[in-house]
C-alpha cells in the first residue's frame, strides 16, 4: 500500500483529525456563544438542557435542603450558571477549563456580583474551594465538566466526600435506570456514566443516590438524565421526601 494512504487511515492520524475537529467545534460554540444576547426567559429556557423536570428538582433541592451556596463543575457558556446565580441569589462558584468558554461566561456574567469563575480542571477547583476560607458549609453541587476523552467524575466525588459533609450532588448525563428515553454519556470502558461503573463508587463513598422520578416521556428540552447523591443523614431525609426523586 502505497505509505501516504498508509499514513492517512492510521490509528495516530485519526485522533489527530478527531482532535482537530474537536477545536473546531468549541470555537464555533465560542463564537455563538459570543453572539448571544439572551433574554432571562430564553435563558430559563435553556438552563439544565432544556429540561423542566430537572429545573424543578433543582429548585426543589434549594428550597428544601438548607443549601447556602452553589458549585458548578463545567461553566460551559454560563447558561445554566446564570440562570442558578440569577434564581437562588446565593453564591455561586464555577469552574471551566476551556479558555474561550470561560471567556464567554467571563462576559456574559460580568453584572452578577454573587458569581465567581474560575479557569481551571474541575479536580483542582473543588480541591482549592474546600481548603479555601470561602468553602460554603452544604453546597448544591453540580457536575458537568465530563466530556468526551476527559472523565473527572470519581475524583470529583473523592473530593467533595472528603471536604463536605453535609452537600447535595447532582451528576449530569447520567443513566436513569429502567428508563432508556434519557440520554446519558458513554465513552466506552468504564467510561460510561450508569449505575454499573458508578454505583459501587457511591457506596465506597458513603452517597446514597436518586434518580428523576417522573418519566422521559413527560420531560423537555435534551431529555438527559441525571442522579442526585447526599453521604448527609438530614438531607437524605429530605430527599427521600422530594416528590420529583426516587431512591434507588
Amino acid at each position: 500500500m502505497n505509505r501516504f494512504w498508509e499514513w492517512l487511515i492510521s490509528p495516530i492520524y485519526k485522533r489527530k483529525l478527531r482532535k482537530l475537529a474537536t477545536r473546531v467545534e468549541y470555537l464555533e460554540m465560542a463564537f455563538i456563544g459570543l453572539l448571544e444576547d439572551l433574554s432571562s426567559a430564553e435563558i430559563e429556557a435553556r438552563a439544565f438542557n432544556g429540561q423542566r423536570q430537572r429545573r424543578d428538582i433543582f429548585y426543589s433541592i434549594i428550597n428544601n435542603c438548607g443549601v447556602d451556596a452553589i458549585i458548578e463543575t463545567g461553566t460551559f457558556l454560563g447558561v445554566t450558571t446564570r440562570h442558578m446565580a440569577e434564581k437562588t441569589k446565593l453564591p455561586v462558584y464555577s469552574s471551566e477549563n476551556n479558555a474561550r468558554f470561560h471567556l464567554v461566561s467571563k462576559k456574559r456574567l460580568s453584572s452578577l456580583e454573587n458569581v465567581r469563575l474560575s479557569l481551571s480542571d474541575s479536580r483542582d477547583f473543588l480541591k482549592r474551594l474546600g481548603e479555601s476560607a470561602e468553602k460554603p458549609k452544604r453546597p448544591f453541587i453540580y457536575l458537568d465538566a465530563h466530556w468526551k476523552d476527559d472523565l473527572p467524575l470519581r475524583e470529583e466525588l473523592e473530593t467533595i466526600s472528603k471536604q463536605w459533609g453535609e452537600c447535595v450532588v447532582m451528576i449530569d448525563d447520567f443513566e436513569v435506570p429502567g428508563d432508556e428515553g434519557f440520554g446519558y454519556d458513554d465513552y466506552g470502558w468504564k467510561n460510561t456514566l450508569n449505575n454499573k461503573h458508578f454505583s459501587k463508587i457511591f457506596s465506597s463513598l458513603g452517597f446514597v443516590s436518586f434518580f428523576p422520578r417522573k418519566h422521559s416521556a413527560t420531560e423537555t428540552g435534551a431529555k438527559r438524565g441525571c442522579v442526585v447523591l447526599t453521604g448527609n443523614a438530614a438531607i437524605l431525609e429530605t430527599l427521600s421526601r422530594n416528590e420529583h426523586l426516587r431512591r434507588t
